[in-house]
């Protein structure tokens, strides 16, 4: 498979094309005729839906001899393509006529407004195959698939689309794993993620239920929120039919679960679940939960649930970092048909610093902008930033105290706040009593003696050799445990996270006492 520019057209060649104004028509449809059939199996694999989203519009395949040339406006649309749906174009061609080697060309001029769109130029076979599917409809309620797979969201959500990053390698890394293990005698057979909002949790959920389904096409796999699951199993005891409730749930090969936060307090329903996780381990079924806290976080959770929670993989995603966010622009950019200049997408990464939805919400409004004032061309950062503003908006306008970062750092690292005012020495209290005194710094306005006060401290130069040491770690890129909610990571990492935290903690609050 390759990725080559549009070689240059010789001034004979056109001259002779000039004279035959027909002969490109015909050369083209008989190019569409002879990949038809592959285009047909392409579009019945992937779904009419998103063939039509994602690459009717983004490139024009052509068959020629042995090799199927896929022309693309640029070289990221070609990487995307091939990384988003090379597999399944690869396994379309051979399933209708033959292995065929894929060569994804870069020519932005057959993108031009004279230029033959091939592929709405294709034959009947690919338009019968993209009408014969209905249009997606939005049920108004909860529907179950014949294989007993409620809330399926279809190919929107796919591990090949969820971008990695470090603040979600490990979750990928662990859902991948999870995935291919051919037996669940071995390996990983439970996995929980949990993370804050719009940071891939349900993704990551959704795509681990449909490629497991798509390997095991005889498995049955169960893809729901904690609320649909509490909503039937109160329907099916008031109707007397927990023995039918029981036997979808319980016989299943593939569980997951999403919000399961949302069974807090609600104990009958949490000894349900639990009863269920127990008989899919004993019929070597395997579970997939995701929160917005760790298991041990979850308010008025049982013990037995919680220790049924940890007792697989726990694996945290954590809001994306900006190397990750600049990808994720490019990514959403490209497909609503933007291009974004690497300016634009690091106004993007530093504005919509929150979450996914961040980014998808300030990509929705370039774009917006853009089809409004039939911007053509690259997306410029000059543009980006009349859009979407500055990137000091999240910013509390109140300054932060050593007690509010003092809380937060406690909180994710799992260490009790009288344990790092005292003179404790485990290493886990330690840190937190290291990253309290920097990040208040950083963060306040008080000088080194006021936060050697506020930690209860007699002398502020313990502060100040705690913070230059935690300096030097950093700048030395040394990783350390971090507890049972952290995990090992680069002391740098953690300390940009904590930042991150306590900075959006302290700005939704003071957005919250505006409101």
């Amino acid at each position: 498979m390759t990725i080559t520019p549009s070689p240059a057209v010789p001034t004979s060649h056109v001259q002779h094309h000039a004279k035959h104004d027909h002969e490109p028509a015909i050369a083209a449809h008989r190019h569409v005729q002879s990949c038809t059939p592959v285009l047909a199996a392409f579009v019945e694999r992937i779904g009419a839906d998103r063939f039509a989203r994602y690459f009717e519009h983004a490139a024009k395949p052509r068959r020629e001899g042995d090799a199927l040339h896929i022309a693309v406006r640029s070289a990221f649309d070609a990487d995307w393509l091939r990384r988003t749906f090379g597999d399944d174009l690869r396994a379309a061609a051979l399933d209708s006529v033959g292995e065929l080697e894929l060569q994804w060309v870069v020519e932005p001029d057959s993108f031009s407004a004279g230029a033959i769109d091939t592929v709405s130029e294709a034959p009947t076979a690919v338009h019968e195959a993209l009408q014969a599917a209905p249009p997606p409809k939005r049920p108004a309620a909860p529907s179950v698939a014949p294989d007993g797979s409620p809330w399926d969201r279809g190919p929107r959500y796919r591990m090949e689309d969820f971008v990695v990053g470090e603040s979600n390698r490990l979750a990928f890394a662990a859902a991948d794993r999870f995935v291919e293990e051919s037996t669940a005698s071995h390996g990983i057979t439970q996995l929980f993620l949990h993370g804050g909002c719009a940071v891939g949790k349900t993704h990551m959920l959704h795509a681990i239920a449909a490629r497991f389904r798509d390997q095991r096409p005889q498995a049955r796999v169960s893809c729901i929120t904690a609320e649909m699951f509490t909503n039937e199993y109160i329907a099916a005891v008031y109707a007397k039919r927990l023995d039918a409730f029981r036997k979808r749930y319980r016989g299943l090969d593939l569980l997951c679960i999403d919000d399961i936060q949302f069974l807090g307090g609600k104990s009958k329903t949490q000894s349900e679940l639990l009863h269920t996780i127990e008989a899919l381990d004993l019929e070597q079924g395997r579970l997939v939960l995701a929160a917005d806290e760790h298991p041990k976080r979850l308010d008025r959770m049982c013990g037995r649930l919680v220790s049924r929670c940890v007792s697989g993989m726990v694996a945290r995603l954590d809001g994306p970092e900006r190397a990750l966010r600049t990808r994720l622009a490019h990514r959403l950019a490209a497909q609503r048909g933007l291009t974004l200049e690497p300016s634009a997408a690091a106004v993007l990464a530093d504005v919509c610093a929150g979450s996914v939805r961040d980014i998808e919400g300030g990509v929705v409004r370039l774009d917006a902008v853009v089809r409004l004032e039939q911007v053509r061309g690259p997306v410029g950062a000059v543009l980006a930033r009349r859009v979407l503003g500055r990137a000091d908006l999240m910013r509390p306008r109140k300054p932060i105290s050593v007690q509010q970062v003092s809380r937060m750092v406690c909180q994710e690292l799992n260490v009790e706040l009288s344990e790092v005012l005292g003179r404790g020495r485990h290493r886990l209290v330690v840190l937190a009593r290291s990253m309290v005194a920097l990040l208040s710094r950083e963060l306040t306005t008080m000088s080194y003696p006021e936060i050697a006060r506020a930690l209860n401290r007699k002398n502020h130069s313990t502060v100040v050799t705690a913070c230059q040491r935690l300096r030097r770690h950093m700048e030395e890129g040394r990783e350390q445990d971090a507890g049972p909610l952290q995990g090992t990571m680069p002391l740098s990492d953690l300390y940009a996270k904590l930042h991150d935290v306590i900075v959006r903690s302290a700005a939704s609050g003071e957005a919250a006492s505006v409101a």
